[in-house]
């Protein structure tokens, strides 16, 4: 596996580290989110702390009835819930940007290499220039499709999950 990703690395041209590192990254952050709002996503299921709702839970019975004091409790669970969403969103908007620049860069290559012949006598050929086109393509598309896929459907669950801790902050713990 490390061996393709470092065929892939050296084929996709100058973009291929910053698309690596938004795979990594966008891979890191759907992990943490999907990781954060395991567990169920209504409250009556939720009670004994199980998952991040069980948690709020749990926090808005230990303290007193005031829906101020509830928001603060739950306030943290917000902010974890909303952990690495603009991170993702942001990587997945620039990954195809950046594949298609790599596509330019590729391109650009080629038809150089055309102009002035030297693309018969370099190992790659014409090939090489329109290699490193599509590897940049596909490598923008593999980190953004997966991202905005499962980023909206993760966005969705958090949704839920906020609707929850709004009604607990406005009815306390069920």
């Amino acid at each position: 596996m490390v061996d393709e990703a470092l065929d892939v690395l050296v084929k996709g041209g100058v973009v291929s580290p910053f698309l690596l590192l938004s795979a990594g990254l966008v891979g890191y952050g759907l992990t943490w989110r999907w990781w954060t709002m395991r567990g169920p996503v209504d409250a009556r299921r939720a009670k004994g702390g199980r998952g991040l709702l069980g948690r709020a839970i749990a926090a808005v019975a230990a303290v007193d009835a005031h829906p101020t004091a509830r928001r603060v409790a739950v306030g943290p669970f917000a902010t974890e819930l909303d952990s690495y969403r603009v991170l993702i969103s942001t990587l997945c908007v620039l990954a195809p940007l950046a594949g298609l620049l790599g596509t330019v860069s590729g391109m650009i290559v080629t038809f150089d290499g055309l102009a002035t012949g030297s693309m018969y006598s370099r190992g790659g050929g014409i090939a090489g220039g329109i290699s490193e086109a599509l590897y940049s393509t596909e490598m923008g598309l593999v980190v953004a499709v997966p991202g905005i896929v499962l980023g909206r459907l993760l966005d969705r669950k958090q949704r839920v999950l906020v609707d929850q801790l709004e009604r607990l902050v406005a009815e306390g713990a069920p």
